[in-house]
């Protein structure tokens, strides 16, 4: 591993400059490249456009990996549900990734498989327009013998899941064999996680011989009696064209099989063998934590360097995350937003007496958009956390993009009508934008003490869950700029 990508893993593993550039970067030209930042709905739509513009099926991932917390699982599985339900209605194949860490396998295996047998069963149910089925992916050695327990634990329940295996270790021979004529299918990767020569292949060379050697198995007649789809994911051309010709030797039609590619990463690849009658797939990862897998891309390719300039160039500034609704219907407890829904959404703190104040002015102007508490709102739906709905205003327009701050406010104000109309394009044009971000930053400080306010104004979502924190510790926490009663 060079310098380069030894800097950009630190740059990805870095909770400090993730936070920032996921919270303040916004929808960069880095993040759009390589990651549809958004919700199910979001996902399902580029979805779309690949099969009705360029003839290009998609498998797609909910980003988060290696994670122990319940709300962190819990919102993987519920946008996975998510995205499959919109998959099938529409008229799509069914193909959702998942890492078996992302789904509680390091908190309870019990809890891994609940959560994979739930999905599985839930992407079963949904029409059968082309190859349906859970994309198990395989991570790091220790993770390989849980995972292909996994797979069999569903299909011995019936299941469509399938399972991802790397060809630079030296198990992966006997693992494609266990599962050769039980799984829907088998995607084979060169494997991003080196070992020593013990477990590995050493070297491309080696890495790239035992490649071919298995995809001739899964091309094989026992593999294709049983119904085994083979899903080749890689961006290395000459054994594209490798493996491309082991296929017609061996009588393998080429809707027969599939080459994978990272959304983003080899354009000139997909569309080169899809111009050439190939099946391609590109896996499509989506959600907010995208800054950590955007920039591992950057350190497997140098020349997206341009991409990652132009992100901290822009860290500074409040951004637009493209941020869909997931489609989860929620407890009583909270407001159902369907996943069609394109009525604006304005977001303020409830707990706030000024903010609420502000809102309710704002409602009685908004007639073709919703004015609610982040109390009353699944706000996860939207990438937020409970701290984000105490620090901003959010509004979420038709289009599903989430806006922060005075660039929501001045968006509510646009879709107020009249003369209201004027005074929030102000607000989003310099040097103008500049203006209303400054007072914005001052109502943020001093909400507690305007009119209308009360002893909540002057708290943050910590300070009231028992956390205590000054309310002028310089932390942005208001909601809404003032509005005139």
């Amino acid at each position: 591993m060079d310098l380069w990508q030894r800097t950009m893993i630190r740059l990805a593993r870095s909770e400090r400059v993730t936070d920032l550039m996921q919270r303040h970067g916004g929808a960069t030209a880095l993040a759009r490249r390589f990651v549809v930042v958004g919700g199910p709905e979001a996902a399902v739509a580029a979805a779309r456009r690949l099969h009705d513009r360029r003839g290009i099926s998609a498998s797609l991932s909910y980003l988060g990996e290696y994670v122990s917390d319940p709300v962190l699982i819990d919102r993987t599985v519920e946008a996975s549900l998510a995205v499959s339900q919109l998959l099938g209605a529409a008229g799509l194949d069914v193909q959702v990734s998942v890492d078996p860490t992302a789904i509680g396998q390091l908190a309870s295996p019990d809890l891994c498989r609940a959560n994979a047998e739930r999905i599985a069963r839930f992407v079963a149910s949904q029409p059968a327009a082309g190859r349906n089925f859970l994309m198990l992916d395989m991570e790091d050695l220790s993770l390989v013998e849980p995972t292909l327990r996994l797979q069999s634990h569903l299909l011995d329940h019936g299941l469509p899941a399938a399972v991802t295996l790397q060809a630079r270790l030296r198990r992966t021979e006997g693992d494609l064999e266990s599962v050769l004529t039980r799984s829907k299918a088998v995607r084979l990767v060169k494997g991003a996680f080196p070992r020593g020569p013990e477990d590995d292949h050493q070297g491309k060379v080696a890495i790239e011989r035992s490649y071919l050697s298995l995809a001739r198995t899964m091309l094989s007649p026992p593999a294709r009696e049983a119904g085994l789809h083979p899903v080749f994911a890689t961006h290395d051309d000459r054994l594209i064209r490798r493996i491309a010709g082991l296929a017609r030797k061996m009588g393998v039609p080429q809707d027969g099989y599939e080459f994978e590619f990272l959304y983003g990463a080899h354009r000139e690849g997909e569309r080169r063998l899809r111009a050439e009658g190939y099946a391609v797939r590109l896996y499509v990862p989506f959600g907010v934590a995208w800054w950590p897998y955007a920039v591992r891309r950057v350190g497997e390719h140098p020349r997206n360097a341009l991409l990652l300039g132009r992100s901290l160039a822009r860290q500074r500034r409040t951004g637009v995350l493209l941020l869909q609704p997931d489609v989860v219907r929620w407890t009583s407890s909270t407001v159902t937003r369907s996943p069609i829904t394109r009525r604006p959404l304005l977001i303020f703190d409830g707990e706030c007496g000024f903010c609420t104040a502000c809102a309710t002015w704002a409602q009685r102007r908004l007639g073709n958009a919703d004015v609610l508490p982040g109390q009353r709102v699944n706000v996860a739906t939207y990438g937020l956390t409970a701290r984000d709905v105490s620090a901003a205003a959010w509004w979420i327009d038709s289009a599903g993009q989430v806006h922060r701050g005075h660039r929501a406010i001045g968006r509510a104000l646009r879709a107020c009508g009249g003369w209201w109309t004027m005074v929030g394009w102000t607000c989003l044009i310099p040097p103008f934008s500049w203006v209303a971000w400054a007072v914005y930053g001052l109502v943020a400080r001093f909400r507690h003490r305007l009119p209308g306010s009360t002893p909540a104004c002057r708290m943050t979502s910590d300070d009231r869950s028992g956390r205590a924190q000054p309310a002028d510790s310089g932390q942005d926490n208001a909601c809404l700029l003032t509005l005139p009663h």
